[in-house]
């Protein structure tokens, strides 16, 4: 074989080469794309607050929130999980700090709310007066006291809290 027809050969088959690698995919131009932009979590917020902030022992306030941007909302000191939006009744036996936490992922917002429980006051449970019997004559006089006990157990001298009344018998 003469060397042009060797070119000849050699070149005819490069050109089939080609023709079969483009015609399989082998070469074609791509754009890269670029990657999208993840959608960042949106950072929650909430309301929270307490009716009454200030009780008297025994009673009770209502809680109230209100989250945004948040998938689950909890309550601590026993109230735990609870809808994003919403009331719960509380009646705290002592002065009491509530954190609401609302979540979104990994993102958290928390707000918190103290009450405050004030002693319940006590009531009068029995007076005694002082001196217990008294023999008076006509037109006389004697100082009388009066000692209250409460329903916390203490005493307290309630003789200006009482109104005196005398009758003849």
């Amino acid at each position: 074989m003469t060397s042009l027809h060797r070119f000849t050969a050699l070149s005819a088959l490069s050109l089939s080469m080609l023709f079969l690698f483009t015609a399989c995919g082998g070469s074609h131009s791509t754009t890269s794309q670029p990657n999208p932009t993840p959608t960042p979590t949106p950072t929650p917020g909430i309301q929270f607050s307490a009716a009454a902030t200030t009780l008297v022992q025994g009673t009770s306030t209502t809680l109230t929130w209100t989250a945004t941007n948040a998938t689950s909302v909890s309550i601590d000191n026993g109230i735990g999980t609870e809808p994003v939006s919403g009331t719960v009744t509380i009646t705290p036996a002592s002065t009491t700090t509530y954190t609401a936490t609302a979540t979104n992922g990994t993102k958290t917002a928390m707000q918190t709310v103290t009450v405050t429980v004030t002693p319940k006051p006590a009531t009068l449970t029995a007076i005694a007066i002082s001196p217990p019997t008294s023999n008076l004559r006509v037109a006389g006089t004697q100082q009388l006291s009066a000692s209250g006990t409460l329903s916390d157990g203490s005493t307290a001298d309630v003789t200006s809290e009482l109104a005196w009344t005398s009758r003849d018998s």
